[in-house]
């Protein structure tokens, strides 16, 4: 048995091209499974290169895909920047990654200063979407 939703003027009994389909279950598609967010803070007094890592338990048992993005608090606007972000404004760079095992979402941020000076008090803000969908590795 098979769905089939077709877009309007198309008919959904005999449509093939997947272009004019709004959903079939021919394809596969995103199972959500979890959505949230979590909170990386940068410590005020932070050494010159400072990592920072924050966990998220899903317990799915395998590597399930996920997407990520940051925001940061001192953005003029609320801003959302997909994962993994690298961002360098001399002599200050920040590297954001996430990565995943069968257990958990592991974020990590790592600040550094050329100069030896201070990359702290800053506030990252990770938003997580994982899916049900078994990335098969």
């Amino acid at each position: 048995m098979k769905l089939v939703i077709s877009k309007p003027t198309k008919n959904a009994l005999t449509e093939t091209n997947p272009d004019n389909l709004i959903y079939s279950s021919d394809y596969d598609t995103l199972k959500y499974y979890v959505a949230g967010s979590a909170a990386v803070s940068i410590p005020t007094e932070a050494s010159p290169q400072t990592y920072e890592t924050t966990f998220v338990t899903h317990n799915l048992g395998y590597y399930p895909f996920f997407v990520c993005f940051i925001s940061f608090d001192d953005a003029p606007t609320l801003q959302y920047y997909m994962m993994p972000f690298d961002f360098a404004d001399f002599p200050m760079s920040s590297q954001n990654y996430v990565y995943v095992t069968t257990t958990t979402l592991i974020f990590r941020s790592w600040n550094y200063d050329v100069f030896g000076g201070d990359v702290g008090g800053q506030n990252i803000h990770l938003h997580y979407k994982i899916f049900r969908n078994d990335l098969g590795v």
